[in-house]
């Protein structure tokens, strides 16, 4: 009896650490390359040139932010991952300091940087004290349709400016000045976009052994985001 039973013990510990390990797989697949893609969108307002610094801060904001909620307690399946519609409002926020009128900040990225990261982290303080007072809780009461509008609004946003990067353009060109640089457009990295999207497209029929939570998500990507 007592050896059926350490038995049954091995299993469940074998079983969980596969487990454990598989899920932890799946967060990473999920919200690394997607903390770093946003990360770049988010620093587009700083210049080509801070794209590398951007996917730096995604990649630090995403294993912070895992750590510090295991830290704190959570112990729940919840998969922690950067949302599109918060990359859009970091990124407009970004672009008007950028775009300031305010003597001390024009030309100083240094300063500009530093009240972008300063205003983040006092919005992060509100949230805090938001899941203090539970107010969370009114989302529930937020109508579906506008949810789907403003998840598809930021879908159409993010196909839009990515255009350029499809087209393989050697330089920042806006979405809207796509038709005038045709020109310039790589046939292979037309190609190389097309496969993606086709790939993703079909994900569901080409592997049905993957987890399916990271085909949904990576096929739910593959219309709101070539960042990856």
């Amino acid at each position: 009896m007592l050896k059926w039973i350490a038995a049954r013990i091995g299993e469940f510990r074998q079983s969980s650490l596969r487990d454990d390990l598989l899920g932890a797989f799946v967060s990473v697949s999920l919200a690394i390359p997607l903390a770093m893609g946003y990360g770049m969108f988010a620093f587009t307002a700083l210049g080509d040139s801070y794209f590398a610094h951007g996917a730096l801060a995604g990649l630090y904001a995403a294993i912070t932010a895992g750590v510090v909620c295991v830290v704190l307690g959570d112990r729940t399946t919840t998969v922690y991952a950067p949302r599109v519609t918060t990359t859009f409002l970091l990124g407009a926020l970004l672009y008007h300091l950028v775009h300031s009128d305010a003597e001390v900040l024009r030309g100083n990225v240094h300063l500009i940087v530093l009240a972008f990261f300063s205003i983040i982290f006092l919005g992060g303080v509100f949230q805090a004290l938001f899941g203090l007072v539970r107010l969370g809780s009114l989302i529930r009461f937020t109508p579906h349709p506008v949810m789907a509008g403003l998840q598809n609004a930021a879908a159409a946003l993010l196909f839009l400016v990515q255009l350029g990067d499809v087209c393989g353009f050697d330089h920042n060109i806006p979405f809207n000045a796509v038709f005038g640089h045709l020109a310039e457009v790589k046939p292979l990295s037309l190609a190389v976009a097309l496969v993606t999207f086709v790939v993703m497209w079909k994900a569901r029929s080409v592997s049905v052994s993957a987890p399916c939570f990271i085909l949904s998500l990576y096929w739910r990507g593959s219309a709101h985001s070539s960042v990856l």
